[in-house]
């Protein structure tokens, strides 16, 4: 059929060669096509028939000799419905069924637990849980809950609760069945890693076309048997038409491999690209998203394992400056990034004071033991305790005063009103290191000696105005 359609197109007069057998159209090409006048259709089949018996067409020869016989014998009205036919068949043909779904199995078993059923994440985990052992059935029948037990929130779409703790989102959206993108991707988040699926989640924007959006986005990221792999359980509950959510599960946003992801979501964050050529801001605004050999590999991998040691305050501040690296190009990131440094500043605020304060209480215990033990002198170690129990005394504050010691010097660039208070509270440690050892000095010579010596080192003795002991 294909020869043919190919034979009978080059033998159509200059200005009738078209591509008539392509696209939707091309029987409606046809119809009008076959309306030409007789004379001009006896002409085409006439060159067709010679062109046909100078070709070697091995299979088709009988199919050609119809053809020749159709020119021969019958009107061209009965050649127009037969090529009619023709072309009706051969589209027909390229007509595929939909894709069955593959996760048929998980999603039916997911979705049997309603949202009105749960009280939190835990009761969706430990369902999960019961029912599915494999990483990544235990993934889908995430995403596939998540997915299909809330609603996108169209009319609070650009609305953003900056006090709002990540809690508070998820409890939020699981009570009121709503939310947007980053109600999503905290319940995907949270009900993933109590299913034992290392999962964080990820701010960034998309871009659908060519133009990136001016609103922020939020999404995942799951290690899938040391596989890191995308989820967007937003895009893949549905879609927003006439400014209205329409439900439909788009499996495109499930477990999708980094590689694809970067067409459309671009992380505030290079190194949840998940990439090992990172690609920039500018290059995904521009669709420059094909790895470059030539830039730097990045093991994104032991970035990801190096993050997960840090602290609070360092991951904000390894995230910023692999934020500004990567090109601050619109600004959604330039918000970001000034977002992250608030928050670095105030970590570095509430380190310094809870610093400060942990000091002051370690310091206020050192205090209270050492006076123990001067009280405990006083009474000449009366009731009497072992050596081991009297050095312990000592040490104990010895521990905490090092303890308070630590806490004051690890506070990072203290403001002029703390920094006032940390210098008069390492004076005040210092003061009572010196008197602690002094009664470590009296006490080292006190355990050498024996009981009478012992005895006389609480006493003063003189002769004629001169110490004897």
């Amino acid at each position: 059929m294909v020869k043919f359609c190919v034979i009978f197109a080059i033998n159509l007069p200059e200005k009738s060669k078209l591509s008539f057998l392509k696209g939707p159209k091309g029987l409606q090409n046809f119809e009008k096509l076959f309306f030409i006048s007789c004379r001009k259709w006896q002409q085409v089949l006439r060159d067709m028939v010679m062109e046909i018996s100078h070709c070697k067409l091995g299979k088709c020869t009988i199919f050609f000799k119809l053809l020749a016989y159709l020119y021969c014998q019958m009107k061209y009205i009965y050649f127009t419905v037969f090529m009619c036919l023709l072309a009706t068949r051969t589209y027909s043909q390229k007509a595929t069924p939909a894709p069955a779904n593959p996760y048929v199995h998980v999603d039916k078993i997911a979705l049997q637990l309603s949202r009105t059923s749960i009280k939190n994440t835990q009761d969706v985990a430990d369902y999960i849980n019961a029912h599915f052992s494999t990483p990544i059935d235990k993934a889908r029948a995430v995403f596939i809950w998540t997915a299909s037990n809330i609603q996108y929130d169209v009319a609070n779409m650009y609305s953003f609760n900056f006090y709002e703790t990540k809690q508070q989102k998820i409890d939020n959206a699981l009570k009121s069945g709503q939310g947007v993108c980053i109600n999503y991707a905290a319940i995907f988040n949270d009900v993933a890693n109590k299913c034992g699926i290392k999962t964080y989640t990820i701010e960034g924007y998309t871009k659908i076309t060519t133009i990136a959006d001016y609103v922020s986005h939020a999404w995942c990221a799951a290690l899938i048997d040391t596989v890191w792999y995308l989820f967007d359980p937003t895009w893949g509950a549905g879609y927003i038409n006439n400014n209205k959510f329409v439900k439909k599960i788009n499996n495109a946003y499930y477990m999708i491999t980094p590689a694809i992801s970067i067409k459309s979501h671009m992380p505030f964050d290079p190194m949840w690209e998940c990439l090992h050529y990172e690609v920039s801001n500018n290059e995904f605004c521009n669709g420059k998203i094909q790895p470059d050999a030539s830039k730097p590999f990045f093991s994104y991998k032991d970035s990801i394992a190096t993050y997960e040691r840090q602290s609070e305050r360092d991951k904000q501040a390894a995230t910023a400056r692999r934020c500004e690296g990567n090109g601050v190009k619109n600004s959604l990131i330039f918000s970001w990034i000034e977002s992250l440094k608030h928050n670095l500043a105030v970590t570095d605020n509430n380190e310094m004071v809870e610093g400060y304060n942990t000091g002051v209480a370690n310091y206020n215990d050192a205090t209270n033991l050492f006076n123990v033990f001067v009280n405990y002198y006083n009474n000449q170690f009366k009731p009497a305790k072992s050596d081991p129990e009297l050095r312990k005394m000592i040490d104990t504050v010895q521990t905490k005063i090092d303890m308070a010691t630590r806490n004051v010097e690890g506070v990072h660039n203290p403001s002029g009103a703390t920094l006032a208070l940390m210098q008069s509270m390492q004076k005040n440690i210092s003061n009572l290191q010196q008197h602690l050892d002094d009664q470590k000095k009296f006490l080292d010579e006190y355990l050498q000696k024996g009981n009478l010596g012992r005895k006389l080192m609480f006493h003063k003795y003189t002769w004629m105005g001169m110490p004897l002991n």
